[in-house]
């Protein structure tokens, strides 16, 4: 009798074998990771979604209402306005420019247009309100908000200056020149020093009857401010949340600020982990690839044809990058890109 050996197949079976277990536990590693990063930054992703709603309906969750939309022709007969035609403006600019020199110019034929809104505020003892004029069509829708009756508390000492305190920002932009010549550059303007949001001290003082104030001092006016440290914050529940959306920027100290904008950088890249993994995963589906070759095709043609023409939109005109801190207003993006000009 003959003893039968057993197969244990080639070393390349074994390696391949091998290979694929690990690679099956990579798949795995990468299933858990996508399914518990999820769960864990939930609260994240869900923020700045509603947030990023919000952004884009300014009216919503909040007691804004509008209350009329007035015709062109009253518009026209109230404050004057009359509708923008962009073509004929234009024209009227051009051969302005054509008489001013020697340099002729002509125009690019559907190339004008009107972007953003004429806003009017005005208050009323009870609410706070706004025209939007649409400077296309004339019309002018007229929205209202109440004002929050609470009766402010504030402390004595709010709106108080102490100048002696505060940055000499002329001394600091005088000296400016010098302090980048440190690093080799030279300045062939006055420094300018930028200052919203203003650099602010913060601490809590109590008064004779043991009542805490969360004071701020600016350090730029010197203005006094504060708060009673257990009073409302004034902020509701949509302004809270776009209020933390905007936030950006390590602050200097670690706190909560510190942890919030660590788990906002971590939402970002996990979104992106996201992407990745889940087209991962889409591949190990043998029968949905072919389909999902052609879906993510056509989603990258119209991702790149609107974020193109809204970039082509954003900077039409002269731009300018820049950068702070804070609570936005350091994206870069100019007023005029806002849409909006506000007559106080």
């Amino acid at each position: 009798m003959f003893r039968k050996k057993k197969n244990t197949g080639s070393g390349s079976s074994r390696k391949n074998i091998t290979m694929r277990r690990k690679y099956n536990q990579f798949l795995k590693l990468v299933r858990r990771t996508h399914m518990y990063t999820g769960l864990l930054l939930l609260p994240w992703v869900l923020l700045f979604g509603l947030s990023g709603l919000f952004f884009n309906h300014p009216n919503w969750a909040t007691p804004t209402d509008t209350v009329h939309v007035a015709q062109a022709s009253v518009v026209q007969q109230t404050i004057g306005f009359t509708p923008i035609d962009s073509q004929q403006m234009a024209e009227q600019i051009i051969d302005f420019l054509n008489q001013m020199g020697d340099e002729k110019y002509a125009m690019v034929n559907g190339s004008s247009r009107i972007t953003g809104k004429l806003t009017i505020n005005a208050a009323s003892e009870k609410a706070s309100h706004a025209a939007r004029v649409n400077l296309v069509t004339g019309k002018a829708e007229i929205q209202t908000t109440p004002q929050d009756q609470q009766e402010k508390d504030e402390p004595d000492f709010a709106g108080q200056r102490i100048d002696d305190l505060t940055i000499d920002t002329d001394l600091i932009s005088d000296g400016a020149a010098a302090l980048f010549e440190t690093a080799g550059i030279t300045i062939d303007q006055r420094p300018r020093m930028r200052l919203r949001p203003a650099p602010e001290l913060q601490f809590q003082l109590t008064d004779l009857t043991g009542k805490v104030w969360n004071t701020t001092f600016n350090l730029a006016n010197g203005q006094l401010a504060g708060r009673a440290a257990q009073s409302p914050s004034g902020l509701g529940f949509r302004d809270s949340l776009t209020r933390l959306h905007r936030l950006h920027q390590y602050p200097d100290a670690v706190g909560a600020r510190w942890f919030w904008t660590f788990l906002a950088d971590a939402t970002a890249l996990t979104m992106v982990f996201w992407g990745i993994s889940g087209a991962l995963m889409w591949w190990q589906i043998k029968p949905t690839r072919l389909l999902g070759v052609g879906a993510v095709s056509v989603a990258i043609v119209i991702a790149w044809l609107i974020i193109a023409g809204t970039l082509a939109e954003l900077t039409f005109g002269p731009t300018s990058s820049r950068r702070g801190g804070g609570e936005g207003g350091g994206h870069g993006h100019r007023a005029a890109a806002e849409g909006e000009q506000h007559l106080l």
